[in-house]
């Protein structure tokens, strides 16, 4: 269950007595935003990012984390003052108006266990960075401002070189190795594959033309130009459907693969929780036998 309070003005009537503030019932309240126990939770702006366990059930939708807002909802609002109340067969409540919206769905495998928190860096100093640990020494990351410009020519470059390396047999396609991935993101990945293989070459030869025009063009010769091309009717297209699917938030519902992944060798442990430094340039992460990672932001 989700809930939503406004915080009384303080100091009140009750202050200087022995009498205690109680806020009986919440603003908003939901019991359909995740299946089992949330144990992570924050606001991103006006909207909110969430996390459940996934302990009691076997749903597709549970190991990701959810980036959702309540309907009518503006934190610059003044405070409603009837919160709803409960009642039979009422599974979600709010006192603004309606109900709520999911917005993006990030996967988030192997993160079944209760309480396992994830991080947002939101300062001034860099991208807005989402990542989490999960159970098998692995952090997953997603940069929130890319979701909206689409990727860069760093992302590209990267994309077209696994890609080569996987058409070589190299890497570790080569030796057999299995990447560990949920039930929610093997069916994004397997359907990429498929477009992949199937419009590879045509993919590569638009990415090169599109290449040479931008060359043509004066942002080109000094300014800086997108590395990635808007559609009219969807988010920015890199013509690499692989790469393309960590960065389309057209789907709510669909699970967003992570930008980029750091597994920590020679451990397999379970982490808890982790934070950002003030500037946004390390990451520390911490959680079972008793192990403190520290990461550089990449």
């Amino acid at each position: 269950m989700v809930n939503l309070w406004a915080v009384p003005s303080v100091p009140d009537s009750n202050a200087n007595t022995d009498k205690t503030t109680q806020v009986y019932y919440p603003l908003f309240s939901s019991i359909e935003i995740h299946p089992d126990y949330v144990d992570c939770l924050r606001f991103c702006g006006d909207c909110i990012l969430s996390h459940a366990a996934a302990t009691n059930t076997n749903e597709r939708r549970t190991n990701a984390i959810h980036l959702w807002k309540i309907d009518g909802f503006n934190s610059s609002d003044s405070v409603p003052t009837d919160p709803p109340l409960p009642g039979p067969n009422i599974y979600t409540r709010s006192a603004f108006g309606g109900r709520f919206q999911r917005l993006l769905t990030f996967d988030m495998p192997d993160t079944n266990p209760f309480y396992i928190r994830f991080s947002l860096f939101d300062g001034l100093s860099g991208h807005p960075i989402l990542v989490m640990g999960n159970q098998k020494s692995k952090y997953c990351f997603w940069d929130l401002q890319k979701l909206e410009q689409g990727p860069d020519g760093n992302d590209i470059a990267s994309a077209k070189r696994s890609a080569s390396k996987r058409r070589r047999g190299g890497g570790n396609a080569g030796r057999g190795a299995r990447t560990a991935t949920s039930a929610l993101g093997r069916d994004a990945q397997a359907q990429a594959r498929a477009e992949e293989a199937s419009a590879s070459a045509s993919a590569g030869a638009e990415l090169e033309a599109e290449t040479e025009r931008e060359s043509e063009t004066p942002a080109s010769r000094g300014d800086s130009a997108p590395a990635a091309r808007a559609t009219s009717n969807g988010p920015m297209r890199t013509g690499i459907p692989a790469l393309d699917a960590k960065f389309d938030p057209s789907d709510p519902f669909r699970p967003i693969p992570p930008h980029h992944t750091v597994t920590i060798p020679k451990y397999n442990f379970l982490t808890r929780q982790c934070a950002w430094s003030n500037d946004g340039k390390w990451l520390v992460g911490v959680g079972d036998i008793g192990l403190i990672v520290v990461m550089k932001r990449w």
